[in-house]
């Protein structure tokens, strides 16, 4: 549950409600109007939106994060909204962020939160680029699974750093792409069905 832990109580004593998930069909209706107006990555800077939080990608995060053992922390959880939809289907978590948007995220930069939580799963979504959090992901001694979701670099699916830290592996997560919507994708001719990702989801494990 998203207060396991007592300073949490504090952080959450107002709780917004969640809001209604929307279904991928439902976002690609507006991904396709955007495309004929503004276009979709600025009708996503207006709303401060970087990843579609639809039905079907809540139901693939949480298959991929119910089974953690302990808690999963967010990192850059941003105002809440996927930790409190993950956190409706079953999934133990822990959002923080550096400068959060409500007062269900707790205030921690990536490192503290880390050293203060010492998970051993950690979730994070578009994290800013070249902010090295990544890298302090898969250097912490407790963490031992991290699902990335986010660009590809360098033309390979997750963080730069998972090619480069000894002792862990990269895999898709299929399952997840297959749902994933985000400010960085296009439509080719202006529907769904010439949708181009340019975002990728990806499991990384210590092999040690």
């Amino acid at each position: 549950m998203l207060l396991s832990f007592p300073e949490l109580a504090s952080v959450s004593t107002v709780r917004r409600p969640v809001s209604k998930l929307r279904t991928l069909a439902g976002w690609y209706q507006d991904m396709e109007g955007a495309e004929q107006r503004e276009g979709w990555l600025a009708w996503c800077r207006e709303r401060h939106l970087f990843v579609a939080c639809s039905e079907e990608l809540v139901n693939a995060l949480a298959a991929e994060l119910r089974n953690a053992s302990g808690p999963v922390l967010e990192i850059g959880a941003g105002n809440g909204e996927l930790a409190e939809h993950l956190q409706e289907a079953g999934v133990e978590i822990i959002p923080t962020d550096w400068s959060p948007g409500s007062r269900e995220v707790v205030s921690l930069e990536a490192r503290d939160a880390l050293n203060r939580y010492r998970p051993e799963t950690v979730l994070t979504s578009f994290l800013p680029v070249d902010a090295g959090i990544e890298l302090d992901i898969l250097k912490h001694p407790n963490v031992r699974r991290y699902v990335y979701v986010g660009p590809p670099v360098v033309g390979r699916p997750g963080p730069h750093c998972a090619w480069n830290v000894p002792g862990w592996r990269a895999e898709p997560l299929h399952n997840i792409e297959d749902v994933l919507l985000s400010r960085l994708d296009y439509l080719s001719d202006f529907t769904r069905q010439t949708h181009c990702r340019r975002a990728t989801a990806v499991r990384l494990w210590r092999a040690d």
